[in-house]
């Protein structure tokens, strides 16, 4: 793994995160999967973040942040810009801490998305659509955060954010007898895979760290596929070992894997790890690989 000079996010962050997630976001299991590791040729374990409150990883960033904010911060309440997991996150994390938080999303989100926002806020969320897509969001949270003095709950590129969802990482060695070769996870925005990566580089420097993309052009992962990289994230990219590429019909087969043998029913950002062990099949042969499944359908 590389290093850098100055950690960006460190090991003490992510276990401080971890201290204030205890007893709101779950310990979420870590499964050996039989048929995956039959297949191929290794020890699979994947970490169940589909049983996350939320459905996906997002409530470790999002309401790591909300929590550690100023009474006087929290009195101002919260922004955030969203089309799907981290929406949820931030209502879920606003409805427990009781903070307003206005929630951008864009036009073409559908009415279901919108209201489910407003339920699971219990009150405490505003739903705006705003712009073609989660950058135009973006960009009306961030002026509604300067106008109004709210604070923006950044999707991805905030140090709060990844700590919180780099607390994965300090429960998947807790999980396992020794650290795994290998830990495979999806890339959207990076705040996962760099909050990862920061931990692991301290905790377990031997371990590899395998981040997946969707292929280039339209997606059925649409979600994880962002046009502005965040400025944090993209130093953290630095502690990424190797970067693959997965095709729609591979998430697919992935999915399909998933339902079929461990009654997983994965969104397709979620089934990307899995989606890429077929690329590792030889040269990860006989090691320990643990795949996040990110988020459920």
């Amino acid at each position: 793994m590389l290093t850098t000079s100055e950690p960006i996010i460190t090991m003490s962050e992510i276990e401080q995160a971890a201290d204030r997630l205890a007893g709101v976001a779950r310990r979420t299991s870590l499964e050996y999967s039989a048929p995956l590791s039959e297949r191929y040729g290794a020890k699979i374990y994947l970490k169940r973040e589909d049983l996350q409150l939320g459905g996906s990883y997002k409530i470790r960033g999002a309401y790591n942040l909300m929590a550690g904010l100023s009474a006087a911060e929290q009195q101002l309440g919260v922004v955030a810009a969203s089309s799907g997991n981290h929406g949820l996150a931030v209502a879920l994390a606003a409805a427990r801490l009781q903070i307003h938080a206005t929630i951008y999303l864009p036009f073409a989100t559908p009415l279901a998305k919108a209201t489910q926002l407003r339920r699971l806020g219990g009150g405490w969320v505003t739903v705006r659509l705003a712009g073609r897509d989660l950058d135009a969001s973006l960009i009306a949270a961030r002026h509604a955060a300067v106008i109004s003095g709210a604070t923006l709950v950044h999707p991805f590129d905030d140090a709060r954010i990844i700590a919180g969802q780099g607390t994965i990482a300090p429960e998947i060695l807790a999980q396992l007898p020794a650290a795994p070769q290998l830990v495979v996870a999806p890339i959207g925005g990076g705040g996962l895979i760099g909050g990862l990566g920061a931990y692991f580089q301290a905790a377990a420097p031997g371990l590899r760290l395998i981040g997946v993309r969707p292929a280039a052009g339209d997606t059925i992962a649409s979600s994880v596929v962002i046009k502005t990289r965040g400025r944090l994230t993209s130093q953290l990219a630095a502690l990424i070992h190797q970067e693959l590429t997965v095709s729609d019909t591979h998430i697919r087969r992935a999915q399909a894997e998933l339902e079929h043998h461990h009654g997983i029913a994965a969104e397709p950002a979620g089934a990307l790890a899995t989606a890429a062990l077929f690329q590792l099949a030889e040269s990860a042969a006989g090691q320990t690989i643990v795949v996040i499944i990110s988020g459920r359908g």
